[in-house]
């Protein structure tokens, strides 16, 4: 008797249904997530790319001017009468910061009807982007006027040749010529003075 309910209970233990694990649960796939990529920066102002003719700049105690291809007029401030004439004369560019990139002098001035008008250089470079005054060279030195002749670029300086009064000379008739030798000099345009030279007029 006991062995055939020890059978009974091995053949009803088999017809059990079988235990029926559940499936792993799947995961909701999840969106691509979209990688955002930089603005691209605005392109740097080359100096050989400026419109120097069209352009804000300041001219001395006139403040700041902004020429339309290379001129402006503007009322008479001088008491004579004609008007303020601003003008940017002649732009020359060269390595002048020995990094392979140009860099370029610009010759500003302005006209009021009076004598002995004002000019001068202004030498601009590129940095970081941006279009940067390296300073300027004067057209006055010394307490006295002198004329910026043909002024060059030359091997990294600006090589600026001016009429020069002799003691004897009139307003009218300088009867030197001195050649200054500009360079740049701890991030800022100066003089060489052990480098001017002063000779006669050629005849």
């Amino acid at each position: 008797m006991r062995a055939w309910l020890s059978l009974l209970l091995v053949v009803g233990m088999g017809c059990e249904d079988p235990i029926q694990v559940p499936a792993p649960a799947q995961e909701t796939p999840r969106p691509a997530v979209e990688r955002l990529e930089p603005p691209p920066a605005p392109p740097c102002d080359h100096v050989v790319d400026v419109d120097w003719r069209s352009r804000t700049y300041r001219f001395e105690d006139q403040g700041e001017i902004t020429l339309v291809d290379g001129t402006v007029e503007r009322p008479s401030t001088s008491g004579t009468g004609e008007a303020t004439v601003f003008s940017l004369a002649r732009t020359e560019v060269g390595d002048l910061t020995s990094d392979s990139q140009p860099e370029a002098v610009l010759q500003l001035g302005y006209t009021d009807g009076r004598n002995d008008p004002p000019v001068w250089l202004e030498v601009f470079t590129e940095r970081d982007c941006r279009i940067e005054s390296l300073g300027v060279i004067p057209g006055k030195h010394d307490s006295d006027f002198f004329d910026i002749a043909e002024w060059t670029i030359d091997r990294g300086t600006v090589l600026v040749p001016r009429h020069e009064w002799a003691p004897d000379d009139p307003h009218c008739c300088p009867s030197m010529l001195r050649t200054e030798t500009w360079r740049l000099t701890d991030g800022r345009m100066a003089e060489d003075l052990t480098a001017r030279v002063s000779a006669p007029l050629p005849q």
